[in-house]
């Protein structure tokens, strides 16, 4: 499956200045990281980073003697850059590694002191209501449900894991109303046109979803996200 997770990033100058910047930042072994640039429009850019990854492995063989071997990989992912407006920007990192520090770092080296990148909050149940919506969806199930928040007591609450052979998200809203409920994370399934397809997302920004379904959604989930993440 694949992976995209957003970012809401903001940035001291111009999103033109940032898209200049990481169009000139190209990788090179002597700089250890940079970009690579697919495409440029107007509102968005399109670019791979990479990085190189050095580490010193030690062995001693039975004698005592020590041999230090440097093991270089290099490690890359997918990302877009769209702009929002207001110095803000939705940043879409496909397949995300564990930590985005080396990537902030290259932004900061591009534009400079004062960039921010914070995962987007996501908005599940906005999400699904979108999704359903969309006229090629059919059959829409949301098969499993984490959620939080949800009251038990007047001095306590819960969280919970539904599963659903129907609809799990119904079944939590009916037995703990939506008021205060806190939407973790969510499994839908659903065919698109005459193909069947999954989607798993989080509250964290995180998207998982089969890749040819990826295909067919792509413009439309961005799109969807740009615009809930500039009403923020």
């Amino acid at each position: 499956m694949l992976k995209v997770k957003w970012y809401l990033c903001k940035i001291p100058g111009s999103f033109e200045q940032l898209v200049t910047g990481v169009a000139s930042t190209n990788f090179s072994d002597e700089l250890g990281k940079g970009f690579e640039t697919f495409n440029i429009y107007s509102d968005t850019i399109e670019c791979r980073f990479i990085q190189r990854v050095e580490k010193e492995e030690k062995n001693t063989d039975p004698f005592g003697n020590t041999t230090v071997t440097t093991i270089t990989r290099y490690v890359s992912f997918d990302f877009s850059i769209s702009n929002i407006g207001n110095g803000r920007c939705i940043i879409k990192v496909e397949f995300p590694p564990a930590s985005i520090r080396a990537f902030a770092e290259a932004l900061y080296d591009v534009v400079g002191f004062g960039v921010t990148l914070t995962p987007i909050k996501l908005d599940l149940l906005s999400l699904t209501s979108f999704i359903s919506a969309m006229k090629d969806v059919h059959q829409l199930r949301v098969s499993s449900v984490k959620a939080s928040g949800l009251k038990v007591g007047s001095h306590s609450s819960a969280r919970v894991e539904v599963e659903s052979k129907l609809d799990a998200l119904a079944d939590v809203t009916r037995l703990y109303g939506e008021s205060e409920m806190l939407l973790d994370k969510i499994k839908l399934s659903f065919r698109l046109n005459d193909q069947s397809g999954r989607l798993e997302a989080s509250k964290g920004g995180l998207i998982c979803m089969d890749d040819d379904l990826y295909d067919e959604l792509k413009g439309s989930l961005d799109s969807h996200l740009i615009s809930a993440s500039s009403c923020f």
